[in-house]
């Protein structure tokens, strides 16, 4: 019997150093500034309040914690002035969980490098591995005025 108790308070006493170190470790990593892994260029027809055109570039960075892209897209049916919604999708790509406490911009620019839309979002989110929390969507309603072609990007500053 005096055998199997000092392996089995090994096991215990392990197990405990085990788990917390991963409760050190599920601490989230604060991100302190970001942009947008991709530029999406659109045009724009504002008389239809359409994008017939879109491509994205995306930067290909490995070791990335987070999927940060930036979208526009039709509202269908909206009235003018509320007729696109800039998107913002996070997605966690590791095991650790990551912390935004900031603000995100989002911006678009005309062809001439003018800033069109701008808007911000002060947040404090966290993205972990769990079911409905790997993933977050920050939005805006907006319109543009003029038809043309266009470029959106975002980017995200702590509050430090």
């Amino acid at each position: 019997m005096r055998r199997t108790r000092i392996p089995l308070i090994f096991v215990t006493v392990a197990g405990l150093l085990l788990g917390a170190v991963d409760m050190v470790a599920a601490a989230p990593v604060d991100i302190r500034n970001d942009r947008s892994d991709n530029t999406l260029y659109f045009t724009y027809n504002e008389n239809k309040g359409r994008i017939p055109s879109a491509f994205s570039s995306r930067l290909v960075r490995r070791e990335d914690r987070v999927d940060f892209f930036a979208y526009v897209v039709e509202r269908k049916g909206a009235v003018e002035g509320r007729r696109l919604k800039a998107r913002l999708v996070l997605r966690l790509n590791r095991k650790r969980a990551v912390r935004y406490a900031g603000r995100f911009r989002f911006w678009v620019l005309d062809e001439q490098g003018a800033t069109a839309f701008r808007r911000t979002k002060h947040v404090d989110l966290v993205l972990r591995q769990r079911p409905g929390r790997r993933k977050q969507v920050l939005r805006w309603i907006f319109d543009l005025d003029d038809s043309g072609n266009y470029t959106a990007f975002a980017r995200f500053r702590t509050k430090t």
